[in-house]
């Protein structure tokens, strides 16, 4: 656990199994603060069978660029419902046969992008309206970017509980 993390990255990381492949929540001290403090980069990585992939909480932004996940839980949980700004950016990933129907979960002020991927449940089947879930307490402001993408989900694919939300589905 550190604070201040600028630049780390990773190339073709592959995860099976375990809690979650990557967290950047604390275990010790204020979980709410987390360790994203700058910049995290995932390149090629991939897994199968991890109920939460990516869980990034704090302030600052992570990149996934490319690879394959696939029978896992979530793919994504990301802040922490404050007005902390998280930038979160997917691009070119491919997810099948997921257990749940929640792809990601974003909480207060996080800007999600996914462009050009492919996304889906369990083979065949469409995910239902909670594929994305947006979450912020009052005061907090998200953004949700999605362009150029395959997801086999019913529409409208995102549901919103609660916050202020900025959406574009292109």
């Amino acid at each position: 656990e550190g604070n201040n993390v600028l630049a780390l990255q990773w190339f073709g990381c592959g995860y099976d199994s375990g809690d979650a492949a990557i967290s950047t929540v604390r275990t010790t001290g204020n979980p709410n603060l987390g360790l994203v403090r700058s910049s995290l980069y995932f390149h090629g990585c991939g897994g199968s069978n991890v109920p939460v992939f990516y869980e990034f909480t704090g302030f600052g932004s992570c990149q996934i660029s490319g690879g394959r996940y696939e029978t896992g839980g979530t793919f994504l949980t990301a802040g922490t419902g404050t007005t902390a700004p998280l930038a979160v950016s997917v691009d070119g990933v491919e997810c099948e046969a997921f257990t749940t129907n929640i792809w990601a979960t974003l909480n207060g002020a996080v800007s999600l992008s996914v462009k050009g991927s492919h996304i889906g449940p369990v083979y065949g089947a469409q995910a239902t309206s909670a594929f994305i879930t947006l979450l912020g307490a009052s005061g907090t402001y998200g953004t949700l970017v999605v362009q150029g993408c395959n997801i086999a989900a019913v529409d409208p694919f995102v549901t919103l509980t609660s916050g202020a939300w900025d959406i574009s589905v292109a």
